[in-house]
């Protein structure tokens, strides 16, 4: 951690070359998010057969770029919308370690009657997968919505839109 040569290399790699220091600060928000998200919905997906999740920082005691959810100024950053993003009491979720879709419910209830809906797109924005379902999720549980295809020949790019819709068709988690 001398020095941030490694995250570069991969703030590079997954968002681009930065063009200043504004794009920088930008992409460094994003890994944030979808970093502390992944490590949350992996736990979620998880639960009573993980051990729970050790949360580095809540916040940097000066200027950082990684492992906080607020800033040393208390300012929320990338983060900390990543966590309650993934955190939702009832959350539609990719997990990369099964190549699935999942719903994961915090609530104390069963869920009425919910459309899952999941859409797999290329770079170029060609749909290459789509399924909807209509699902129960059991009180505190997780429900399987479905597996996703090989999707090698799909590009290295790929764009997910995972939506859960309540009875009525509002949204309740995308």
């Amino acid at each position: 951690f001398k020095d941030r040569d490694l995250f570069d290399t991969e703030l590079s790699a997954s968002y681009g070359p930065p063009r200043d220091i504004e794009d920088y600060v930008w992409k460094a928000q994003i890994d944030c998010y979808e970093a502390e998200r992944a490590m949350f919905e992996a736990y979620t997906r998880r639960k009573y057969r993980a051990t729970g999740v050790i949360q580095w920082m809540l916040n940097n005691a000066w200027p950082s770029l990684i492992w906080h959810l607020w800033d040393h100024a208390l300012r929320p950053a990338g983060g900390y919308f990543g966590t309650k993003k993934a955190c939702e009491p009832l959350h539609i979720q990719y997990d990369d370690g099964e190549n699935s879709i999942s719903v994961v419910s915090d609530l104390p209830e069963a869920t009425p009657l919910l459309s899952a809906r999941v859409r797999l797109f290329d770079l170029s924005l060609a749909e290459r997968f789509q399924y909807a379902a209509s699902l129960t999720v059991p009180a505190d549980g997780v429900t399987l919505v479905c597996e996703l295809p090989d999707r090698q020949s799909f590009g290295k790019t790929q764009f997910l839109l995972l939506e859960l819709l309540e009875p009525g068709g509002a949204p309740c988690s995308r």
